[in-house]
């Protein structure tokens, strides 16, 4: 039956003969190839719609397997009545609603008729038009933006919601698809924006009243769309909305809502064109009213004027939070306004040094803070310098301000800033930070404040560069003309380093390297050449020992309350040691950093106490514990712990020492009186460790100090002096040394300590100290043996330095000495190393002794017959010379026994002359002695040989 047969049967025929006739249709339609049109007389009939439309669900409800939903769905967008026909199959089928959809969406081959009955359907709820335009954006059905956007502005109403999410999505393509909209819905769109814009005017109190802060998120979208749309899509506006933009900076807005402002003025291609030169001024003048908007366009100002495009898009994208393209002309025109009408550069540099300061600035911070940017940028061009504008003031309370983690502009601010501040231009017109208000930053916070450890750091940093450059700057000057006088900026007092927590800034930034970043790398170097003794390997040891304490802690006898004024009252009743040992024991148990609170405690009550009754046993376990506390405290505050400690040992001096209160100065001046004011502390083993760790502190800062005069001071021959004055100073401080290692009669009173050698023990810390000292400075070995000490200690010194076999490669030069006291001394110091060291280049030494210094005085006699008239003239004669150095034969003869039979021959030939002077001389008394030493010391290398022998 043809098409027209059909459609006179439906018009004609009953009921049943008409639905037969429609499933007939829309089964062939069902079921016929998709490449062609498919034509019906009845479905592409208006005057039957109605009656299709009415019958059209009940045959997809009885006919599923005959006319399946899906095929029907897609056959029916080849009709011309398809789309009606498609939107009246969903709103009579609610139930079958989301497979109708699904099922238009499964064929595209037909977009534009699809498209048109989707947006058809969308405008039934809008419930389906959410659910149209989900299944649109999941399927990548980019070609139905149009939809998408007329069922948002028309239905939804949320097309700012919508837009923003086809900005943010990680597909661009989304957002790009806009440009092939229609004009008259990007008109729309734009409107649409623009009224919200509107809702910020005084007119609508009403509503502002109701959600501001809705509003003004809202009218931040908005601003943030509008700016997209006219850089990244091109969009064209009408001066009417510009004005409407321009409008809110004469309006009480959020600081928010005006830095978008600035960013619509950056990406509007045309702005010139639709506003005038007054307009754009004023709206800028307006806008600088606003801190943070004056921070913005003062940033923007330096990199238009230095011409940095690039950094200007980093603005914009830090600002609106997603890049954006800019133009050339818009920037060129903003130029010149904003240099010539607003900010030129004078004033530019003005209303920098007088920002406001940002609270709490850090690196954590989400929102872009525009002052840092601008401050780094116009220092690094040299305008405050240029216009004598002084930001000192400004950058002190913005360190102090700032929070970890540290900002990253900050370190690279400081150090622009001290370049400029020791330069010979920076020092007419900028002052350095006052000492009062670093002594603030360091000084101690109220009970409940933790201290501020990011501006700690940051000053750190500050005065480690400021001393840097200070010094490269004068040594730069001097190369060039040794008398000229700089006029550089005063440097800060040399104590004022030893005033400050270095030590504790330092490890606090290190443990927490996430909130400093690359600032400890820039500390550290500086620190290592200005403050060597605060990274020595042996105090970094001994910290890295410590941090292994866990914090957490508990005793048998239960928990102790922890808090400063408790714990000096539980030390000021030291009569009870076990209690006074308890706290100590709890203290060494808390994490270090904790511990720095009560080292003024510790040194108040313990240090006294442990002076005036360090020989009693029972105060012993307590000077242990007290020196393992001491030790701890010393890894984090070496500088305050060392000199409050000197104070203590100080503040009953001996009658020959000062009773000035001295500071780290005195003592960086002179450390050796660290040795000479309080020799008691020497004849305590554990206070003599604290003692040679002040000591070490002390003297690596004289070097230090010495050094760094020297280098400022012309001429260049100074530093040589300064070289010999550092060697000096590092020699007595080991005579005076050794000096504590002598049996004096105040170590007597030690004996009380049961199996303790209190004089052996501090033998063995000082000679620990001394290798130490040798080690770092080998030529200092040299120096003191040529020097000399006391003959009882070369036993002592050769055992308990290992590096004394370095005495093996001077030691000939020592027994060529032209004094007969240096000969001496060299002779026994060998008989001592030849016995530690039996080595090759010993039994060369003991060879020389033997067959040279010994000899002569047998085969070298002077006119008239008498061997020990020889060299008489010295200081020593030749018998006490003999007598002091024979007994070295033994250990020599001992260690090599190839030597002994020239020994004994010598022996037998000096008993022979003292036989013979005896006679010579009877009431000679340097000759009984001799004769004594001899025979001893035959009878001594008889036993070695005959032992040998066996």
């Amino acid at each position: 039956m043809c098409q027209g047969d059909l459609g006179r049967l439906f018009e004609e025929g009953s009921t049943d003969d008409r639905l037969t006739v429609l499933v007939g249709d829309l089964y062939w339609l069902t079921h016929s190839p998709w490449d062609n049109q498919y034509n019906s007389d009845i479905l592409n009939s208006l005057l039957y719609l109605d009656e299709i439309n009415c019958a059209l669900p009940t045959v997809v409800a009885y006919f599923p397997k005959l006319i399946p939903l899906k095929e029907l769905c897609q056959g029916l967008l080849r009709v011309e009545l398809g789309p009606q026909l498609l939107v009246n199959l969903a709103a009579n089928m609610p139930h079958s609603f989301y497979a109708i959809i699904q099922s238009l969406l499964q064929n595209r081959t037909k977009e534009e008729p699809l498209i048109k009955v989707l947006e058809m359907i969308g405008y039934l709820s809008p419930h389906c038009s959410l659910f149209i335009r989900s299944q649109l954006l999941s399927q990548n059905f980019s070609s139905a933006i149009s939809v998408m956007l007329a069922l948002s502005l028309n239905v939804i109403h949320d097309e700012i919601d919508f837009l923003c999410s086809l900005l943010r999505n990680e597909d661009s393509s989304w957002f790009l698809s806009l440009r092939e909209i229609p004009p008259a819905l990007r008109d729309k769109i734009v409107q649409s924006l623009l009224n919200r814009l509107q809702l910020q005017s005084p007119m609508n109190e009403d509503i502002q009243a109701c959600g501001q802060t809705h509003l003004k998120s809202e009218t931040n979208t908005a601003l943030l769309l509008l700016c997209c749309l006219v850089s990244i899509l091109e969009f064209r506006l009408a001066p009417v909305d510009i004005a409407s933009v321009f409008a809110l900076s004469h309006l009480e807005s959020s600081t928010r809502t005006k830095q978008l402002v600035v960013c619509f003025l950056l990406c509007c291609p045309d702005i010139s064109e639709l506003s005038t030169k007054e307009e754009i001024v004023s709206l800028m003048t307006n806008l600088t009213k606003t801190n943070s908007v004056t921070e913005l366009l003062l940033l923007l100002g330096v990199y238009i004027q230095t011409s940095q495009l690039a950094q200007i898009l980093e603005l914009a994208r830090q600002t609106l939070r997603i890049s954006i393209p800019l133009k050339n002309p818009t920037l060129h025109i903003l130029c010149s306004l904003l240099r010539k009408d607003v900010y030129d550069d004078i004033s530019l540099a003005k209303q920098a040094a007088n920002l406001p300061v940002v609270q709490g600035l850090s690196e954590s911070d989400n929102n872009p803070n525009t002052t840092i940017g601008c401050v780094r940028h116009l220092l690094g061009n040299g305008l405050f310098i240029k216009y004598c504008i002084d930001i000192t003031p400004w950058l002190t309370k913005q360190i102090i301000a700032s929070a970890l983690p540290v900002h990253s502009l900050l370190p690279s601010i400081i150090t622009q800033f001290v370049n400029q501040l020791t330069s010979n231009n920076g020092a007419y017109k900028m002052s350095p930070i006052r000492k009062e208000d670093i002594l603030q930053i360091f000084g101690i916070p109220n009970s409940h404040e933790e201290p501020n450890m990011s501006a700690r750091a940051l000053i750190l940093l500050y005065l480690l560069q400021y001393n840097e450059s200070y010094m490269l700057h004068r040594l730069e000057v001097l190369k060039t003309n040794p008398r000229v006088d700089i006029k550089s900026p005063p440097v800060y007092p040399p104590d004022l380093m030893y005033m400050i927590p270095v030590k504790q800034t330092l490890n606090y930034a290190q443990a927490h390297p996430e909130s400093f970043g690359n600032l400890i790398s820039d500390i550290l170097p500086l620190i290592a050449d200005q403050m060597p003794q605060l990274l020595e390997v042996s105090s970094l040891m001994e910290q890295l020992e410590h941090t292994t304490i866990k914090a957490d802690f508990h005793l048998p006898c239960g928990p102790i309350v922890l808090d400063p004024g408790k714990v000096e009252a539980k030390l000021d009743i030291l009569r009870n040691s076990d209690s006074a040992y308890e706290v100590l024991c709890i203290l060494d148990e808390m994490p270090l950093p904790d511990l720095s609170e009560y080292f003024n405690v510790i040194t108040d009550k313990i240090l006294p106490h442990i002076m005036d009754n360090r020989f009693q046993d029972e105060f012993y376990h307590i000077t242990t514990k007290f020196v393992a506390l001491w030790g701890k405290l010393f890894t984090q505050i070496p500088w305050e712990l060392s000199l409050k400690t000197l104070q203590h040992l100080h503040s009953n001096p001996t009658p020959s020492a000062s009773s000035v209160t001295r500071t780290h100065m005195d003592y960086v001046s002179d450390p050796l009186s660290i040795i000479t004011r309080e020799p008691r502390a020497f004849l305590c083993p554990p206070l003599t460790t604290v003692m040679l760790k002040i000591l070490n502190l002390y003297l690596t800062a004289s070097r230090k100090h010495l050094t760094t005069q020297a280098q400022l001071s012309p001429p260049n021959t100074i530093q040589e002096e300064t070289t010999t004055l550092i060697l000096s100073q590092d020699s007595a401080c080991i005579q005076l040394l050794l000096e504590h290692c002598l049996e004096q009669p105040a170590t007597s009173k030690a004996s009380s300590l049961s199996n303790v050698g209190v004089l052996e023990e501090t033998r063995t810390i000082v000679c620990s100290f001394l290798h130490q000292m040798f080690c770092q400075n080998p030529i200092l070995i040299k120096l003191v043996h040529f020097q000399g000490y006391h003959t009882s200690l070369i036993p002592i010194t050769t055992e308990g330095i290992p590096s004394m076999h370095k005495c093996l490669d001077f030691l000939d030069e020592l027994l060529c000495h032209p004094q007969m006291i240096k000969q001496v001394f060299a002779i026994q110091l060998t008989g001592c190393l030849v016995k530690k060291y039996p080595i090759p280049r010993s039994h060369e030494m003991a060879e020389l002794v033997l067959n040279k210094y010994l000899q002569k005085y047998i085969d070298a006699p002077l006119p008239g017959g008498d061997p020990f008239s020889a060299l008489s003239h010295g200081a020593v004669s030749p018998a006490a010379f003999l007598t002091s150095t024979l007994p070295s034969l033994v250990p020599i003869c001992t260690t090599f026994p190839d030597l002994a039979p020239s020994a004994i021959k010598l022996l037998l030939e000096l008993h022979a002359a003292v036989s013979d002077s005896t006679g010579q001389h009877p009431s000679s008394e340097q000759i009984s002695p001799l004769d004594h030493t001899i025979t001893t010391t035959f009878r001594l290398l008889q036993q070695t040989v005959l032992s040998l022998s066996l």
